[in-house]
């Protein structure tokens, strides 16, 4: 067990003066505060002249994350203020505020290509520091991701020490568990563990939508799952316009699976693959074909300030997840959404979300890093859906 001091300590040691990037691995649920607090003691130590945190620039990926750095008194900006994108790929289009030292809180939703523009827009003696969680899996990125991790994993911390992370006790010692090379994924999931009342082990082979609780999220590794029972549950509740099936409807969830625009007081906002939003209203297209919606809904700012937005959705793109065909073409500047109660967990890692659901089928992925990845967004209540050895079925 090492400390976030341990990370640091070796990588302002190591590091080559003459390269502007260095990579740090530390779990994605490590104290941000904390790791604030510690990077700017720990690099003052390492430099001949102090520099004061509203000297460095800290890149949030997160709201919570770009508070906190706010609180603490260091310049935050939130990376997405200065993207646009193509259909590929991010880009930046606005130049980031000066400084020596760049902090990204996370790269761990962020494409190699991206960090490599980041790196190419910060000053010429400026360096970035950037944090990534190598347990994480990288299944749906390009090799140049991989790469990208692999050159850069120069010291791994497998459990962390002495960091309180936003988690409650409970989920936070799965994590650990998850992560310890000496548990066997079977111990892990052994109703025996102590972990408090905060995380429900479920064994099943067999479960129907009564048996989940569908008003909170529910994430899953397994894609087939959240093409499925997406439209399952809209069934279950009746949530549905006879007329137009793949139509959203007020108060229903939907998460992007692809960059995407909205617009606030008349301006462009960009937002985060995996951006999920609650539905106010729905307005359908005046014209054929009808192969849009805009979706009215509250956009919340990095600040905390809330204010009415909208976004322009594919309808061709949920008619092709819910019918595996789609006889419509994709109308130029709308965005790739589908309903948001089953998420995949690659699209919800940078996601917080107090209480959720998981459903975790081994004898399909037979990889723990996967249920790995559908724990870390969730901070307090966990109920897990999982089968070690029988296939999961589904029954409406």
């Amino acid at each position: 067990m090492r400390t976030i001091e341990d990370a640091l300590v070796y990588t302002f040691k190591n590091e080559n003066i003459t390269d502007k990037l260095s990579c740090i691995d530390l779990p994605n649920y490590y104290n941000f505060e904390q790791m604030l607090v510690t990077f700017h003691k720990l690099y003052n130590s390492t430099r001949p002249e102090e520099l004061h945190e509203k000297d460095m620039v800290i890149i949030c990926i997160t709201h919570d994350a770009f508070r906190s750095a706010k609180k603490k008194g260091f310049d935050a900006i939130y990376l997405y203020d200065y993207l646009d994108f193509t259909d590929d790929y991010y880009y930046i289009v606005n130049l980031f505020p000066q400084s020596p030292v760049y902090v990204l809180e996370s790269a761990d939703t962020i494409t190699a290509d991206l960090i490599y523009r980041i790196v190419d827009h910060i000053p010429p003696m400026g360096r970035l520091y950037l944090f990534h969680d190598s347990y994480i899996l990288r299944k749906y990125n390009s090799e140049e991701d991989a790469r990208f991790v692999n050159s850069y994993k120069n010291y791994n911390i497998e459990v962390l020490a002495n960091s309180k992370s936003f988690h409650s006790n409970g989920i936070q010692s799965f994590l650990n568990k998850l992560r310890s090379k000496k548990n066997l994924i079977k111990d892990i999931l052994s109703p025996e563990n102590m972990y408090g009342n905060r995380i429900e082990l479920v064994e099943t082979s067999e479960f129907m939508l009564s048996d989940i609780d569908v008003s909170k999220v529910i994430i899953t590794p397994h894609r087939t799952l959240v093409r499925t029972l997406n439209p399952a549950i809209r069934r279950y509740l009746g949530i549905l316009d006879y007329d137009d099936e793949y139509k959203p409807m007020p108060n229903e969830w939907i998460i992007s699976h692809g960059p995407s625009t909205c617009f606030v007081d008349g301006r462009e906002v960009t937002l985060p693959i995996g951006y999920r939003l609650k539905v106010k209203d729905v307005i359908d297209p005046m014209t054929e074909p009808h192969n849009v919606y805009t979706i009215i809904f509250d956009y919340t700012f990095p600040t905390g300030d809330v204010k009415e937005a909208k976004v322009n959705i594919s309808r061709s793109y949920i008619q092709y997840l819910m019918d595996y065909r789609t006889d419509l073409p994709h109308a130029p500047n709308s965005y790739n959404y589908y309903f948001g109660y089953v998420v995949e967990d690659f699209y919800f890692i940078s996601n917080r979300v107090n209480d959720a659901q998981i459903i975790y089928d081994h004898t399909l992925l037979n990889e723990r890093r996967d249920l790995y990845s559908c724990v870390l967004p969730i901070r307090v209540n966990i109920k897990i859906f999982y089968s070690l050895r029988n296939h999961i079925k589904f029954k409406e």
